[in-house]
């Protein structure tokens, strides 16, 4: 967190949209979804949420930007417990039991 390494891109064609009367029609454009990709790769490393208005110049001063700021900083803390598990072979065979190992990911 906190660095400005690239991540990965999206290319948006805006032209498709400017000449599309459907996408205009809309007052409220809609969120979309689109895949981030690394320099010179085809695997997608994450998605992006946004929304594309394109703004006559015309009517820019009465449609100022909307102020963008990052999110308040909140931790917080995940706690798992394994109930139960199947399948798994005794390795301690006086105790009945094992250490098992838990890799999560969000």
């Amino acid at each position: 967190m906190g660095s400005d390494e690239m991540i990965g891109k999206t290319v948006i064609d805006m032209e498709n949209r400017l000449f599309t009367g459907k996408w205009l029609q809309y007052e409220r454009k809609p969120f979309e979804n689109r895949n981030i990709f690394p320099e010179n790769e085809s695997v997608s490393k994450g998605n992006l949420e946004l929304w594309v208005e394109l703004i006559p110049k015309a009517t820019i001063k009465a449609n100022p930007p909307l102020p963008i700021s990052r999110p308040a900083r909140n931790e917080y803390e995940i706690r798992v417990i394994v109930w139960e598990t199947k399948d798994c072979v005794f390795k301690d065979e006086m105790e009945k039991c094992n250490d098992v190992y838990v890799r999560i990911g969000l």
